[in-house]
């Protein structure tokens, strides 16, 4: 309740709701989990909306800090064909502009091999792979700090006791810290 801003009982009406669908197995204060008609749903709408923001980075120049939002606004107003359509011009892409995974038609979702940044030792080349797209003012930070997809990051050095990670990106020296390290995900470079 507290992580998406509702009141306890919101949430309690919503579990219960879900549980009626078959979506999820909810036992009072102690969780639910998807079922396997629930596991389905969570990855269309996955589908739909990773489709969507590609989509509207690709296709209608939107950066990659604004279409998160507009993503949730489309995602249960686009019809299916329409989605299929938009995975043909987009060429049956797999990983949307934040790098995560799109299922595919059959809910099958690509591998993602990827470690956080903060668990990397320097020195090494590593590549940008996915960022968390959480939130639209860190993916804004990133871009001034000259980080996206594919960015090819020197890690230099971990300052110690939890200090920042020193970077060279496009030749610039550059700092970052370990929360934010924790929301980029790369593969290192060979």
């Amino acid at each position: 309740a507290n992580y998406l801003g509702l009141t306890p009982a919101s949430v309690s009406r919503m579990l219960k709701k879900l549980a009626k669908e078959e979506l999820i197995q909810h036992s009072s204060y102690r969780g639910a989990v998807l079922t396997k008609k629930g596991e389905k749903e969570a990855l269309q709408m996955l589908r739909r909306h990773r489709l969507l923001e590609l989509f509207l980075v690709k296709v209608l120049g939107y950066q990659w800090d604004e279409v998160h939002e507009e993503a949730e606004r489309l995602e249960h107003h686009v019809s299916e064909k329409f989605l299929e359509r938009v995975e043909k011009l987009l060429g049956y892409p797999d990983f949307d502009p934040h790098g995560d995974p799109i299922p595919s038609a059959s809910l099958e979702l690509p591998e993602c091999p990827y470690k956080p940044l903060d668990q990397i030792e320097p020195p090494c080349v590593v590549e940008v792979c996915r960022v968390s797209d959480k939130n639209a003012e860190f993916l804004r930070y990133l871009t001034t700090l000259g980080i996206g997809l594919k960015s090819e990051l020197h890690l230099v050095e971990k300052a110690p006791f939890g200090g920042p990670l020193i970077l060279k990106i496009q030749g610039e020296r550059k700092f970052l810290g370990r929360e934010a390290a924790q929301k980029i995900f790369v593969r290192k470079k060979s």
